[in-house]
Parts: structure tokens; C-alpha cells; sequence
């Protein structure tokens, strides 16, 4: 005879009479080389069966109990049952009280077994060309199938296994299904192919389940099972779709080195132990939708070519750890609406494309979350995301677009060194612990209405020296917008290099704040800033201009050494402004724009705040500056108005005041300078009056008409009129016109005198 097995008998075989064959197996002799046209033993008791070489059209032991082993080797069997269901809905039940081994047989027809009792080993290498069935069947002691093809459908329902199950290399080449089975120690699947679907339902795995080197070349499916060992298909390939949903897992899972052609599921089911897929290849999608998980999972260097979904999840456990170290994600993966309380969370060096984790929970208290040096291919979101835990993305890079509104960061949180390449945005974010993001890169950012509970910082505490290109600063490559952002501790930005607009308006300022040595290319905007404490501008380089219109500073505005091109301060509130004339004259608005009648108000009020802050400081002469400065755009704003009014007497009235106390004295400011004007009237009066010799009357002698007095004679007429000491030897012409002149001289001399002496009195008493 030949068998698929490649097994070879030169015995010639013979045929035997049914109940001839029947006499021998209840006898427990041995049959060999015999062509048996059907065996059936129901309701029998078996000393013993031993078939060897045997061709049987029909196997039937339903009812039957065998005392000894069972051996069936190298047989061609056709129908077997071991287990009848009769007319009376009765089962048939077979017992074996030792061991089963069949070994190199093919069963031509179905292979049937139902609720038979296997109180020894059973062991099984065959060929089923038909259906393969266990069901209900008890087995005591270690069962293996090792090496045997399936070429129908194999269903084990409803039967436990109380020794090892080993299923090693089996070739299945339809449907596989295991319905309510109850594995109580070992089974093993490795290195076996399944073509068609394997269905597992509702099965319980007390110990290990192996499923090595498993190649699935369609559906694999796990329903309402509970592994309570570990779970283990290293090494395997599965083709299509792979399910283990609503399961129960409290041992570990092991799918390292194991590729998933197609969608891989977990959803709905429950991890209690560790999951690990390290090097693992995901084709297809990969699903932990609504699990809750207690165990760690580990998916170190895995790469999924296909969408991850962990959304509405809940991974947590006092040593749980979630780890995606290396992990490469070509498609999107979401989180959203899941806890991750785990105690560690790690995604170090992970690439990412499409990410969502909004609404997702992070951390506790006492855990840490690591994103740290992971690359974010595609847009990034965050949006509502709670951080419980400490949280890292140092050295991360954000390619497109990260969203982080909304989102509570808890405990300390680092982005340093990180790269923003695309917009930004922590708008309404909380920070209740420190924050770092020294020497990011950020294109534009927008922190709106972000407040930082804990110290903020964006340059380190010794990021001050005068080097430009201190490798720590942060650069904002874009417009970087901090509007209404409130900063209750201290907030550095030394160093900082902003390359746009910057905003700052309305932000809060509750404890230091530094911008030292920083550098804005556009505009630099702190309208409506509250600081609690002084607000340090030193050294900043502001291209553009610097606002801080409405800014409420409590202690000082320190400018020290700071340069820009223009700046704008109208209704700030502040006690001290650190600043010398030299960086601010001609860089008010009102300075730059002097036909605009409203910067010019505006200006003129800032230059009296600059009065005011410099005369706290008692830098006198600084306050005299400022004084001029805002007399001077005072008076040019009136001008402004007139014109547009045509009022002609306020023009005139303004052009005295230009000339005689402007230009005279500074506003009362100087008055050596007032010297000089007193100087220059009494010698351009005595001109005019040397020329007009005729209206000046010598004491006792009439000046002839066309007779000119000396200049000398007139200037000293000049003088004396001036002054008010009274005309001496030379008056006018009582009838002339020229008393008129005399008289303005007088009323222009005792304003002058009167100038000089209250000038001169405060500066004396100063």
C-alpha cells in the first residue's frame, strides 16, 4: 500500500469479514494489511485497537469504551465516528482510558467526535480530505495533531483540554474554527498555514497560547476570548484582516518580527499584561479602539504603513508602560478621547505622519510622557489634550502644522531645541508647572490667551551675554503672537531673535520678565501689558517700532542700551522709564510724523511722561529735554489745529513763542541760552534804531533830519530800554511812531529778564 506519507508495504492485503474484525478489536488482537469494508463498535467495551496498514471504509466506535491504547497507523479510513447522536436525541459517548496515536493516515470522509472522554495522550498525524470535527470531547492528557492536513473545514466546539494541545505545522487548507473551547494548559499552532478563515470564539487559553511562524492567509479572528497566559505569534504572517475584539488579555502578547498584511484589531477588549510588537511590520490598519488596557504595551521599532486608531481607550496601571521608541507611523494614528495613564509613555524617536490625539488624557501625577526627538511628518493635533504627567519633546520636529489649543500641560513641560517648520498654535493652553522651550525654532506661533502658571522659559537664566549668536536662543522665524497671554511666574526671552511681528499686547506679566539682547526685525508690540514688576528691554534691537501704548508697568520700563527705530508709548502707566535722550529724540511717532495732528498730541503726552520719569530719577537735565520735547510738539499741534481752522492769531501767537521762547530758551530750559537772546534783541533794536535816526531826541539838542547817530549811541538806547532802567540822555520822539517799537522793546525785555531769572532760580534751587 502507499499513503500520502510516502509509506510503503510489500504485505499483500487481504480482505476480512465485518463481524469477523469486530470479534478481533473487542479481543484486542492486532489487524494488519486487511481491506475492511466497515468497523462498527457501538455501545462495545475494547480491550484494545491496534490497525495497522488497514484500508476501512468505515470507522464507527459511538458508545464504545477502549480499556487500552489505541494505535492506528499508516490506514486508509474513510467515515469515522467516534460519537453517535441516535434518534433519540441520546449521545453516544466513546471513552478511551489510554493513550490514542494515529499516525500517517488519511481519512477520506469525515472525521467525527463528539463528546468523547480521552482520559490518556491522544496524538494524530493524518490527512482529512473531508471535515474535521471535534465537539464536546473531554482530554485529560496531552493531545497533538502535529503535521496533519486539514483539506476541509476543522471545527473544535465546546470540548476542553486539560493537558497540552499541540497543533504544530498543520496545513488547513478551509475554514478553521474553535468555538467554546477551554485550553487548561499549553497549545500550540506554530509554523502551521491556514488558507481560509480562522475563527476562535469564545475560547479560554489558561496557559500559553502559541501561534509562531503562523501563516494566515486570510481572516484571522479572536471573539470574546480570555487569555489568561501569554499570547504568542512571533514570527508570523497574516495576509488579511486580524481580530482579537472583545477580548479579555491578562497575559502577555508577543507579535515581534510579525507582519500584518491588512487591518490589524484589538478593539473593545482588554489588555491586563504586556503587548509587544517590536520590529513588527503593520500594512494595514491597526485598531485598539475602546480597549482598556492595564499592561504594557511595547510597539518598539514597529512600522505601520497603514491608519492606527487607539481612540476612546484607556491604558493605565501602576507600572504600566505604553512604548512606541523608534516606532515609524506612515499614515495617521488617533488617540483621540483616550486616558493614557500609564506610568511611562514613550514615543522617543518615533516618526509620525497624520497624528490626532485630541481630547486624550496623559500621564498621572507621578508619570512622564516622552515625544522626545520624534518627527512630525504631517499636522499634529493636541487640541484639548490634558498632560497629567510630566511631558518631553525635546528635539522634535514639527514639519507641518502642530495644534496644541486648549491643551493642560500639568506638570513641567520641554520643547527645547525644538523645530517648528509650519505654524504653531497653543492658543488658550495652561501651563500649571514650568515650561521650556529653549532654542526651538518656530515659524509663526500663536500662544493667544495661553497663561503659564509656572515659570516660562524660551532662553535659559545665562542666555544675557552679548554674543548675537548664542547657540540657546529660541528664533521665531514667523509671526510669533503672545496676545492676552498671561505669564503668572517669571518669563525669559533673553536673547531671543524674533524675525517678524511680534505680540504682546495685553499680555501679564506677574513676576520677572527679560527680554535682554533680543532681537526684533518688525515690530515689537506690548500695547496693554501688565507687568508686576519692571519689564527689562535692555539691549533689545527693534527694527521697526516698539509699542507699548496703554502698558501698565508697577515699577520700571528699563531701556537701557535698547535701539529701535521708532517707538510709542502714548498712555503708558509707569513710575520710572530707564532711557536716555540719545535713543529716543526724533523716534516718537509724533516725530517721524509731524503733519499728523494726532501723533503729535500723543507724543507730546509721552514726552511728559518722560518729564516725570526722569525727574523721579533726578536726571535734571534729561527732564529739561523732555520738557522741551513736549512744549515743543504741544505748541506744533496747535499749529496743526490753526492751520486747519485758519485761526491766524494762534498762528502768530505761536510764532512768538517759537521764536522767543523756543528758540530763546528752550522752554525755560536753558537759561544761559536766554543770555544770548537778550543779546541778540538789544542789538537787532539799536540796528533798527540806527537806521531811523530822525525819531531819537538827544538830552538838550535836537538830531538834525538825515544827521545818524552812532551805533554805539543806539545800542546804548537799546539797552536801557531793554532792561527798564528809564532813557537817560536819549528817548523817542514823543510825536514819532518809534515809541511804539521802544515800548515792545520793554514789554519783550522784561519777558526775557523774567524768563532768565525764573530759569536760572531752578536750575539754582535744583
Amino acid at each position: 500500500m502507499s499513503d500520502l506519507w510516502g509509506c510503503n508495504s510489500n504485505e499483500q492485503m487481504h480482505d476480512i469479514d465485518n463481524e469477523k474484525v469486530k470479534e478481533m478489536l473487542i479481543a484486542g488482537e492486532p489487524i494488519a494489511n486487511a481491506k475492511v469494508e466497515s468497523v462498527v463498535l457501538r455501545n462495545c467495551t475494547i480491550q484494545k485497537i491496534a490497525l495497522h496498514n488497514c484500508e476501512i471504509g468505515e470507522l464507527d466506535l459511538s458508545g464504545s469504551t477502549c480499556l487500552d491504547t489505541v494505535i492506528i497507523k499508516n490506514c486508509t479510513i474513510g467515515k469515522t465516528k467516534l460519537s453517535l447522536q441516535d434518534r433519540k436525541e441520546m449521545i453516544l459517548q466513546t471513552r478511551f482510558k489510554q493513550h490514542v496515536r494515529i499516525e500517517h493516515c488519511n481519512f477520506t470522509d469525515t472525521f467525527d467526535c463528539v463528546q468523547g472522554q480521552f482520559e490518556g495522550e491522544f496524538s494524530c498525524t493524518a490527512h482529512f480530505a473531508e471535515d474535521f470535527l471535534f465537539r464536546f470531547n473531554h482530554f485529560y492528557q496531552d493531545i497533538a495533531l502535529n503535521e496533519s492536513v486539514f483539506a476541509k473545514n476543522v471545527k473544535i466546539i465546546a470540548c476542553n483540554f486539560d493537558g497540552n494541545v499541540w497543533m504544530r505545522k498543520l496545513d488547513v487548507k478551509s475554514n478553521l474554527s474553535l468555538s467554546r473551547v477551554i485550553f487548561s494548559k499549553k497549545m500550540n499552532f506554530g509554523q502551521s498555514t491556514f488558507e481560509n478563515l480562522v475563527h476562535v470564539n469564545a475560547c479560554t487559553f489558561h496557559d500559553r497560547a502559541g501561534w509562531n511562524k503562523v501563516y494566515a492567509k486570510q481572516k484571522v479572528e479572536f471573539l470574546k476570548c480570555a487569555f489568561h497566559g501569554e499570547f504568542a505569534s512571533q514570527g508570523s504572517h497574516y495576509f488579511t484582516i486580524f481580530n482579537m475584539n472583545k477580548c479579555n488579555i491578562n497575559g502577555v502578547v508577543s507579535l515581534a518580527n510579525t507582519t500584518f498584511d491588512k487591518k490589524f484589531n484589538l478593539s473593545k477588549s482588554f489588555i491586563g499584561n504586556q503587548i509587544n510588537t517590536k520590529d513588527t511590520l503593520f500594512n494595514g490598519g491597526f485598531f485598539l479602539d475602546n480597549v482598556s488596557c492595564e499592561g504594557t504595551l511595547n510597539f518598539n521599532n514597529t512600522i505601520y504603513h497603514q491608519d492606527v486608531f487607539f481612540r476612546n481607550s484607556y491604558f493605565g496601571g501602576d507600572d504600566q508602560q505604553l512604548n512606541f521608541a523608534g516606532t515609524t507611523f506612515h499614515k495617521s494614528i488617533n488617540f483621540e478621547g483616550s486616558q493614557l495613564k500609564s506610568a511611562l509613555i514613550n514615543f522617543h524617536g518615533a516618526c509620525f505622519h497624520k497624528v490626532g490625539f485630541e481630547q486624550t488624557t496623559w500621564g498621572t501625577q507621578s508619570s512622564s510622557v516622552d515625544f522626545s526627538k520624534c518627527t512630525f511628518k504631517h499636522n499634529l493635533s493636541l487640541k484639548n489634550a490634558a498632560f497629567v504627567g510630566e511631558v518631553t519633546f525635546n528635539g522634535s520636529e514639527f514639519v507641518n502644522r502642530a495644534c496644541f489649543d486648549k491643551a493642560i500641560f500639568h506638570q513641567t513641560a520641554f520643547f527645547r531645541f525644538c523645530k517648528f517648520n509650519a505654524v504653531c498654535s497653543f492658543e488658550e493652553a495652561q501651563f500649571v508647572k514650568q515650561s521650556y522651550f529653549v532654542g526651538c525654532k518656530f515659524a509663526d506661533v500663536n500662544f493667544m490667551n495661553s497663561e503659564f502658571e509656572g515659570a516660562a522659559r524660551f532662553a535659559t537664566e545665562t542666555s544675557i551675554s552679548n554674543c548675537p549668536e548664542d547657540q540657546n536662543a529660541t528664533v521665531f522665524d514667523g509671526d510669533a503672537n503672545f496676545a492676552n497671554a498671561r505669564f503668572n511666574k517669571k518669563a525669559l526671552f533673553q536673547q531671543v531673535r524674533f524675525a517678524k511681528q511680534a505680540k504682546f499686547n495685553n499680555v501679564y506679566f506677574g513676576e520677572q520678565i527679560s527680554f535682554r539682547n533680543a532681537q526684533f526685525a518688525e515690530d515689537a508690540v506690548f500695547s496693554g501689558a501688565f507687568c508686576s514688576l519692571e519689564l527689562d528691554l535692555r539691549k533689545i534691537n527693534v527694527a521697526q517700532e516698539l509699542t507699548l501704548k496703554g502698558a501698565n508697568i508697577n515699577r520700571r520700563l528699563n531701556l537701557a542700551e535698547a535701539s529701535f527705530d521708532q517707538i510709542s508709548f502714548y498712555n503708558m502707566v509707569t513710575d520710572v522709564i530707564a532711557i536716555v535722550p540719545q535713543q529716543i529724540d526724533g523716534k516718537l511717532r509724533g516725530d517721524k510724523h509731524d503733519n499728523n495732528s494726532m501723533d503729535v498730541e500723543r507724543t507730546s503726552q509721552e514726552y511728559l511722561a518722560l518729564k516725570k520719569s526722569f525727574s523721579i530719577q533726578g536726571m535734571h537735565d534729561e527732564e529739561d529735554w523732555a520738557y522741551w520735547k513736549f512744549r515743543r510738539n504741544k505748541r506744533h499741534h496747535s499749529s496743526i489745529k490753526a492751520k486747519q481752522n485758519k485761526n491766524i492769531f494762534v498762528l502768530a501767537k505761536n510764532t512768538f513763542e517759537k521764536i522767543l521762547i523756543d528758540y530763546g530758551s528752550n522752554y525755560g530750559t536753558h537759561p544761559f541760552r536766554i543770555t544770548f537772546l537778550a543779546g541778540f534783541l538789544i542789538a537787532a533794536f539799536g540796528t533798527f534804531y540806527w537806521m531811523f535816526p530822525d525819531q531819537l531826541i538827544l538830552e538838550g539838542d535836537e538830531i538834525t533830519k538825515g544827521q545818524h547817530p552812532t551805533l554805539s549811541q543806539c545800542i546804548y538806547f537799546s539797552v536801557m530800554a531793554f532792561t527798564t532802567m528809564g532813557f537817560g540822555d536819549i528817548h523817542p520822539d514823543f510825536y514819532g511812531w518809534l515809541k511804539a517799537v521802544v515800548a515792545f522793546e520793554a514789554l519783550v525785555g522784561i519777558i526775557t529778564m523774567t524768563l532768565f531769572v525764573g530759569t536760572y532760580a531752578r536750575k539754582i534751587v535744583r
